[in-house]
């Protein structure tokens, strides 16, 4: 067990976005603040970003816009 970076002691796990990319090593306790961090677009399957990765679609065509 590794533990966790922001001082837990928990396991820490990787958090990956939609596309597979790796974000930041997290734990339960931190990883809703580390999740924050980033653009939440990120993280949203059945996107064009999810199946390409590429930062262009990030956000690209979304109903609430």
């Amino acid at each position: 067990m590794k533990p966790c970076h922001c001082g837990s002691g928990k396991e820490r796990y990787e958090l990956i976005d939609a596309a597979g990319i790796f974000c930041a090593f997290v734990c339960e306790d931190c990883e809703e603040a580390k999740r924050a961090r980033y653009d939440p677009a990120i993280f949203e399957s059945g996107t064009p970003y999810a199946v390409t990765g590429e930062e262009e679609y990030i956000g690209w065509n979304r109903e609430d816009d």
